[in-house]
């Protein structure tokens, strides 16, 4: 009778540990989870698990010195259309601009990049 009751409570124990929980952001359903969205200025890459996509309207910058480690979720992408590979896009007056990203991220004519933002060029 002993026996049984200790198989009992290992049953139960093994079942309350194994019981699904939310995780990641509390996204809970069916299944493991495969992917999480994040926001702007959040790390974003699809060599990880679980995946980190970009919410809507978001881009996933790649950073330009390892581009397989993932990057930077950003809203302002305007791309520079032309010929061969995209090594750099535009960014207007506000938006954030690196050179430590790929495609690097240049401010528009008239504007320099300072301390991350792209401001005018008279501003001091």
């Amino acid at each position: 009778m002993q026996i049984i009751s200790y198989l009992s409570v290992a049953i139960l124990a093994t079942a309350a540990v194994a019981t699904p929980v939310a995780q990641f952001g509390e996204h809970f359903g069916p299944g493991p989870v495969t992917a999480i969205h994040v926001g702007e200025g959040e790390h974003c890459a699809n060599n990880v698990f679980p995946k980190r996509l970009c919410n809507t309207n978001f881009f996933c910058l790649l950073d330009s010195t390892d581009p397989a480690s993932g990057g930077v979720c950003a809203k302002d992408f305007k791309p520079h259309f032309g010929p061969g590979p995209v090594i750099a896009i535009g960014v207007p007056k506000g938006g954030k601009c690196s050179d430590k990203v790929f495609p690097k991220r240049v401010c528009d004519e008239g504007l320099v990049c300072a301390e991350g933002i792209c401001i005018d060029k008279n501003v001091s």
